[in-house]
C-alpha cells in the first residue's frame, strides 16, 4: 500500500511505509491506526465511483477532496473510446444473436413437427436482423416454447 504524508491539507510525500520509515522495522500487523493518524498516513486510494460507460480512471498526482488522498481522477471518454464501446457492444450482440440462432437451428429441419413454426420463424427472424444489423442495445425477442403436434 502506498501511504500519503497529510499536513496542514496538504500531501507532502507518498510511498510504501517500508520507504517512508527505512530504518524502522515494523509491527507483524503493520503500524496502529494511531500512530498513522499521529503521522499524519493515510492510505493513498486509486479508485473511485465512476460510470464506465462515459468515463474512465486515470492516475494522476496525488490530491486531496474531502479529506481523503487520491491519486486517481474520472475523466470523460474520448470520443474515439465511446466508438469503441459502442462497436464492442454491437458486436457482443451480434455474437449473442448468433448463438440464439444457432440454439433453435433444429426447428428448421424437415422432420421436426412443430404445431408453432410460425413462431420460430418470427424469433428467427428477429434474430437473424440483430445479425445483420447489430445495434448497441437490444431488446431480447422471448424464445418460444416448443409445441408439438
Amino acid at each position: 500500500m502506498i501511504y500519503a504524508r497529510v499536513i496542514n491539507n496538504t500531501i507532502y510525500d507518498q510511498a510504501p511505509l517500508s520507504d517512508l520509515y527505512p530504518n524502522t522495522s515494523m509491527p507483524s500487523g503493520g503500524f496502529s491506526q494511531e500512530f498513522l493518524a499521529s503521522e499524519g498516513l493515510q492510505e493513498l486510494k486509486f479508485t473511485r465511483s465512476y460510470n464506465p460507460l462515459t468515463h474512465k480512471l486515470q492516475r494522476c498526482p496525488a490530491y486531496l477532496e474531502d479529506g481523503v488522498a487520491y491519486a486517481v481522477e474520472v475523466v470523460a471518454l474520448t470520443t474515439e473510446e465511446l466508438a469503441a464501446l459502442d462497436e464492442a457492444s454491437r458486436q457482443q450482440n451480434k455474437q449473442t444473436a448468433k448463438q440464439l440462432l444457432a440454439s433453435t437451428d433444429w426447428t428448421q429441419l424437415a422432420d421436426v413437427q412443430l404445431v408453432n413454426k410460425a413462431v420460430f420463424d418470427s424469433y428467427r427472424r428477429e434474430l437473424r436482423n440483430i445479425v445483420l444489423n447489430p445495434p448497441i442495445t437490444v431488446t431480447w425477442p422471448t424464445e418460444p416454447e416448443a409445441v408439438w403436434s
